[in-house]
């Protein structure tokens, strides 16, 4: 069965989007909780020491923006590759 690579990508991009929208969420209502689970998704890496205490709209929209882009690329390329692997 080939995968329709346009079809993963936009899932993907669009899934992508959704957990950015969520973890922003998370960080407007609460930043400290937010940076200590990310911490702990980066194996206790200290995110308060890099991180800003604000997030602004227009940083928000650029890490959404950025997040489906790559979103649907990443999908795009798994569907590629595994048509061609799947041959």
């Amino acid at each position: 069965m080939k995968l329709n690579v346009n079809t993963i990508g936009l899932t993907t991009g669009i899934v992508a989007g959704i957990a950015s929208i969520v973890c922003a969420v998370l960080f407007w209502i609460a930043p400290a909780f937010t940076l200590n689970l990310f911490g702990s998704l980066t194996h206790g890496i200290d995110l308060s020491k890099i991180a800003t205490t604000t997030l602004s709209f227009g940083r928000f929209l650029l890490g959404f923006i950025v997040s489906v882009i790559l979103g649907y690329l990443v999908g795009a390329l798994f569907a590629f590759v595994y048509n061609k692997v799947a041959k």
